[in-house]
């Protein structure tokens, strides 16, 4: 058996998560942040290795050719909330950061060290794996004061460490100074919150207890060894329910999920708003899922003709919104980040300002005659044909 922190974090956050994941490969439902996330990492790594290949600290000009890249594999999805998002990350860091491409070690590699059995016998240990997103020098390279780092770019909303990024650079630290001895001291994890421009730092060097990072390794996979013996994954319901693969079928989870379930204390307030999330996460999901199916078939048919089928309309996007400003002025610019896309349209006739916007088709899955599926009084409200943007 191996471990990553990934595997590791899921089983301590849910060990029914852990299983679904990684013994029952049960597929993760489609989710706007797990492809965003994914898809800016896919920048990421493009515009990096661009960047040190050519040995230049920056180019803002090939951030829309390598975002494209990052979809190649879906071309349709250029069309998606996903891609504006990812191209909105892309030139935020395009914009600030810049590369010191001399100064890099390592770039998206794999990193591994073998835990040895706790009994001290001769059986095989257990891998723990990782894989980091750069490696970097501080400081003169051979002075025997130069810092490691190790950093992780995160594209979520996110800017502030938690408990699972610190853990992660402790694994990390771990594993590294296994690897690389003279590292030992000298090696420190940071975070890159992307969508702020804003770079945390893990640790202090002599925060980094090595002993106690491998005893709670160590007490990790004998849980995780223990419930594969028992084969015991009891779920912990959490805000990780709303990804989770298996969560609108868990027991635990919807324990609450009915509706003539009183809400009548804090506590079954709490587990109610619980509920929420994972049902809205849920409904998303499946709407993703049939537009997905309408796409690759054909939109379903109800008993009374009527389609639920796959809409699609077009809006106009600014394209670069401080580009605007610099082009109209301040002043002249605010009236139009508050406008509606009719009167933004208007916008494409002046040559002045028209290429700072696009046209972005939007989608949405429309459920069509609610009575000819037999839906029960109050199920599948107007709520279901509102859009990401809320607009009807």
């Amino acid at each position: 058996m191996n471990l990553s922190f990934g595997r590791m974090n899921n089983f301590e956050s849910c060990a029914a998560l852990y299983q679904a994941k990684y013994l029952d490969k049960i597929p993760e439902m489609p989710s706007f942040p797990l492809e965003a996330g994914k898809r800016c990492h896919s920048f990421l790594d493009l515009y990096l290795a661009y960047l040190e290949q050519n040995e230049i600290s920056d180019d803002p000009g090939v951030v829309e050719q390598f975002v494209r890249e990052a979809f190649v594999d879906d071309p349709e999805a250029v069309n998606t909330e996903t891609f504006r998002d990812t191209m909105i990350v892309a030139r935020i860091f395009a914009k600030s950061y810049r590369h010191d491409w001399a100064a890099t070690i390592g770039r998206e590699e794999w990193i591994r060290r073998v835990l040895p059995p706790d009994d001290g016998s001769d059986r095989p240990g257990t891998e723990i794996v990782g894989r980091y997103d750069r490696l970097y020098v501080e400081g003169e390279v051979g002075s025997g004061s130069e810092l490691f780092v190790v950093r992780d770019y995160k594209t979520g909303w996110d800017a502030q460490l938690s408990t699972s990024n610190v853990f992660q650079g402790e694994v990390y630290v771990w594993m590294l100074s296994a690897m690389y001895p003279a590292m030992i001291g000298r090696l420190a994890y940071e975070v890159y919150f992307v969508r702020h421009n804003k770079i945390i730092r893990s640790k202090t060097l002599d925060e980094y207890a090595l002993a106690d990072i491998e005893k709670r390794i160590r007490i990790i996979r004998a849980r995780i060894e223990n419930a594969h013996v028992e084969r015991a994954f009891p779920p912990t319901p959490g805000w990780h329910c709303a990804y989770c693969p298996i969560s609108v079928r868990c027991a635990k989870r919807n324990a609450l999920v009915r509706a003539d379930a009183m809400i009548d204390t804090e506590e079954s307030a709490i587990v109610a708003l619980g509920d929420v999330v994972v049902l809205e996460a849920a409904v998303e999901n499946r709407k993703k899922q049939l537009r997905e199916f309408s796409k690759r078939a054909a939109p379903p048919h109800l008993p009374d003709g009527t389609v639920a089928g796959y809409d699609t309309k077009t809006s106009i996007v600014i394209r670069d919104v401080e580009g605007l400003i610099e082009t109209l002025g301040l002043e002249k610019a605010l009236p139009y980040l508050s406008i509606n896309n009719k009167t933004t349209k208007r916008l494409q006739n002046d040559p002045t300002v028209a290429p700072l916007f696009i046209p972005e088709t939007k989608s949405r899955f429309a459920i069509a005659n609610r009575a000819a599926m037999a839906l029960p009084a109050g199920i599948g409200g107007e709520g279901d044909e509102v859009d990401a943007d809320g607009d009807a």
